[in-house]
């Protein structure tokens, strides 16, 4: 049997096994750009703590167990923290969304060990990374040493993994953080 190869048989026999083949990578690069670009601040920085942060079973909470995002949500709305370090923190997260869109990786798909690699490469590379992680790293440190009564070290989780003795009056609906704010705007307001 002769075949007769023309080259338009030649041409859409070629383009055809080109696309075919070249499919799964194009699958992989949209459904990786879709989804890093989807991923949320919220996200992508429980996440990140999770990494820089992991938990080891009988040797160091997880971050859930510690309140991480409750105290992150704490952190960026209160009106006392310094409005410069809170912007830093969206903008650096920003910057590393940028940085997982243009690198067309999907943070949450990888593994721990390449989201660890990852954030180590770019804590040496980049200065807005490492500043990044410092950040991270206080609020969950915060998050491990609060008081459970402000909804984070639940179980007093963070107190125990450092054998940690807690100091008395604990803070009560009367004496905590939030009545004493309310307390300082009132005499603020009756002083003016």
């Amino acid at each position: 049997m002769k075949i007769i190869l023309n080259r338009r048989t030649f041409v859409k026999a070629t383009g055809s096994a080109v696309i075919f083949l070249s499919l799964p990578s194009i699958v992989s690069v949209i459904s990786c750009k879709k989804s890093s670009a989807s991923i949320d601040n919220e996200k992508l920085l429980r996440l990140l703590a999770d990494t820089i942060f992991p938990s080891l079973p009988d040797q160091s909470p997880r971050v859930e167990e510690i309140g991480f995002i409750h105290h992150l949500h704490f952190y960026l709305s209160d009106p006392n923290n310094d409005p410069d370090l809170k912007k830093l923190l969206l903008e650096r997260t920003k910057k590393f969304k940028i940085y997982l869109e243009h690198s067309k990786l999907n943070f949450e798909k990888l593994s721990f060990n390449e989201r660890t690699t990852l954030i180590t490469k770019l804590i040496d590379r980049k200065p807005w990374m490492k500043k990044l992680v410092s950040q991270l790293e206080n609020i969950i440190f915060e998050s491990c040493f609060l008081d459970p009564h402000y909804g984070v070290n639940k179980n007093k989780i963070g107190w125990k993994w450092v054998n940690h003795s807690y100091g008395k009056p604990r803070p009560d609906e009367n004496a905590d953080y939030f009545s004493l704010l309310k307390k300082r705007k009132l005499s603020e307001i009756i002083t003016n």
